[in-house]
């Protein structure tokens, strides 16, 4: 009967999943829309059974899972195609919000900015409307980044005050220091010393306090850079010094590589040019090392 005939198809599909998942072990990634593929077969097969949105939750964890996995290896576009369809498959709003996040973070990293901000535009709204004020206001603020990137100044401040009204209550927690430190840097961009300054003092002591040492990175090279343009260069060293510092310890690639170009600059304004040649040199060697670790 056709009742047979779709039970055992969809027996096949779970059987072949269960296969593929234990042959490969922590390797699954590697087929996730393989994986992914057999899961959904299985549902067409038996579209009304009871276990369907169990079956449909594993194919959305199984591609969310690849994503991580891809963007551990800096696969930026395949990251990000895993995500979008673990987002197209969960029916949790929440869930999808955050799968966005994530698949525009993986554009972010791919440099492809007009679909990072999309993608983190459409993130922040279903996080908004579940009434998750912080989390979206992040998203924001990594939506602000891509524009920044983009060149889009203006609307980055926007999108990043934005953010800052919806943290601003005098919760001093993640969200917090990481928009003010993003508001510093954009700011910083923006030719407006003081409000970098500000902001950046606000994501320091918040950062220091919670041990965030990415943050922490990236508002002393945000004041560092201000100092150094207001003519107080040996403070502006130290601060990148200990930027430097605390992305070699914290294996921060990202970070780390602005902080050594900048204190190379610095050393080069000091006419110090074989020693800051020599700083960029280990800086490429550490941000080499950090991004291999951040890989395995």
């Amino acid at each position: 009967s056709d009742v047979c005939s779709s039970d055992l198809l969809k027996a096949r599909h779970l059987a072949v999943a269960r296969h593929l998942q234990e042959t490969w072990g922590e390797e699954a990634g590697d087929v996730a829309e393989v994986l992914a593929s057999h899961y959904l077969d299985a549902i067409r097969a038996e579209p009304d059974a009871a276990d369907v949105e169990a079956i449909r939750a594993s194919a959305c964890q199984t591609l969310a899972d690849a994503g991580r996995r891809a963007l551990s290896l800096a696969l930026g576009p395949e990251a990000r195609r895993h995500f979008q369809r673990a987002a197209e498959l969960t029916t949790d709003s929440v869930q999808r919000g955050r799968l966005l996040r994530e698949a525009g973070m993986a554009a972010y990293l791919g440099s492809a900015y007009d679909d990072a901000v999309a993608l983190l535009s459409d993130a922040a709204r279903l996080l908004e409307q579940a009434a998750l004020h912080r989390e979206a206001a992040q998203v924001e603020a990594s939506a602000a980044r891509a524009l920044q990137e983009m060149g889009h100044f203006d609307e980055a401040w926007e999108r990043a005050a934005r953010a800052w009204a919806a943290v601003n209550d005098g919760t001093e927690d993640e969200a917090a220091a990481e928009i003010g430190a993003r508001r510093s840097a954009l700011a910083f961009m923006r030719g407006d010393h003081e409000a970098a300054l500000a902001d950046a003092e606000i994501a320091l002591r918040i950062a220091d306090g919670l041990r965030l040492s990415r943050v922490l990175a990236l508002a002393l090279i945000t004041k560092a850079n201000v100092l150094a343009e207001v003519g107080r260069p040996g403070e502006s060293t130290a601060l990148l010094t200990h930027a430097v510092k605390l992305g070699v310890d914290h294996d921060l690639g990202d970070q780390l590589g602005r902080a050594y170009y900048n204190l190379a600059d610095n050393v080069m304004a000091q006419g110090r040019f074989a020693e800051a040649e020599e700083m960029l040199t280990q800086g490429i060697e550490q941000i080499g090392r950090a991004s291999c670790r951040e890989r395995v």
